[in-house]
């Protein structure tokens, strides 16, 4: 018959196997796969590109979540930030985005009163039964978000967003001097 202390570590031994295999299992089904973008990457491919401070974070009605397939869709917070500096698409002086609830499913991990450089796309979230579909921004942790702090990586990330508003605006200048030239010819 086997003694107390060997039933216990026996029994403390299955547990810490089944937490594992539960763990490579449930990380494998949900676990977010990102290709990260560079920066100008995602500016090229962002709605919006701004930068502000956390004010709430709030759960966000089931017609506004973000769809994750045709019939699924995943839990999702609403982030409300007010504006420090936008590079792109908005002159609003607060903005709200959207992310899924947790970094396994590719969710941003936002915290209140902390700074970030976030870059959105506007898109239609899939809606609910009877809903008709509603556009709002999108942000996820597989952009090139950024907290901000007071260290270097922030300001040359600042520097660069500021560099990439100021080419896209001479190419925007140049096209439309060119689109001006061939309507006088």
């Amino acid at each position: 018959m086997k003694s107390l202390v060997e039933k216990r570590k026996l029994s403390s031994h299955s547990s810490v196997v089944c937490s594992l295999l539960l763990l490579l299992f449930a990380s494998n089904a949900w676990a977010c796969k990102c290709k990260f973008p560079t920066v100008e990457e995602d500016f090229l491919n962002s709605d919006v590109v701004l930068s502000g401070k956390v004010l709430r974070i709030d759960s966000v009605a089931d017609e506004r979540r973000i769809k994750w397939d045709q019939d699924d869709f995943l839990q999702t917070v609403e982030v409300e930030l007010e504006l420090n500096e936008a590079w792109k698409g908005t002159d609003e002086t607060r903005v709200t985005v959207l992310t899924a609830l947790d970094e396994p499913s590719c969710g941003y991990d936002f915290s209140v009163g902390a700074r970030y450089v976030v870059f959105a796309r506007a898109r239609k979230s899939g809606s609910g039964a009877g809903s008709s579909d509603i556009e709002a921004l999108y942000t996820n942790l597989c952009s090139a978000n950024h907290e901000l702090g007071y260290d270097r990586a922030s300001e040359a990330l600042l520097k660069q967003l500021e560099e990439l508003r100021t080419e896209i605006q001479q190419e925007s200048e140049l096209e439309q001097a060119g689109d001006a030239e061939e309507q006088e010819e």
